[in-house]
């Protein structure tokens, strides 16, 4: 642009804070961008991450899911990656159950999950609703939104 500034992300996290909700095993927040954000997540007891950013958003951030997955590994935190394209309504849909799924697996085994606000919604539906209903939820919250 001005030879100072290369791009300009409005999606920056300058402070990873997390708001957990009560009784799920769930919390909610900003990605996680570094070996520094990892140890954040494992101070709030955080196990399991499941990510919905493509290889090009995380790019686009300069983030490395490889290099993610190996500071995850080494805190003991389980990170798995579910590539959502954004505003894309057929990818959410035929990819958001399976990773509400996970996110139920990893709950009923007792972890901690950080996970985004729509995996949030999804993952209740399909705790509360069985496995059959989640996707009727989804597509609600597509009406919805």
């Amino acid at each position: 642009m001005n030879g100072i500034v290369d791009k300009l992300d409005v999606n920056l996290v300058l402070d990873l804070e997390f708001d957990e909700v009560e009784g799920e095993h769930i919390v909610i927040g900003p990605y996680p961008q570094s070996k520094q954000d990892v140890g954040v997540l494992v101070e709030y007891g955080v196990n399991a991450v499941i990510n919905l950013q493509t290889d090009v958003d995380m790019n686009h951030r300069g983030v490395l899911w490889a290099r993610m997955v190996k500071e995850y590994r080494k805190c003991g935190v389980q990170g798995v990656n579910f590539q959502i394209h954004d505003f894309n309504q057929g990818d959410l849909v035929r990819k958001l159950p399976e990773a509400a799924r996970v996110m139920r697996q990893f709950i009923s085994q007792g972890m901690k999950v950080r996970c985004g606000v729509f995996l949030l919604v999804l993952g209740l539906c399909a705790l509360y609703c069985g496995n059959g209903k989640s996707a009727f939820c989804c597509d609600c919250l597509f009406v919805y939104l």
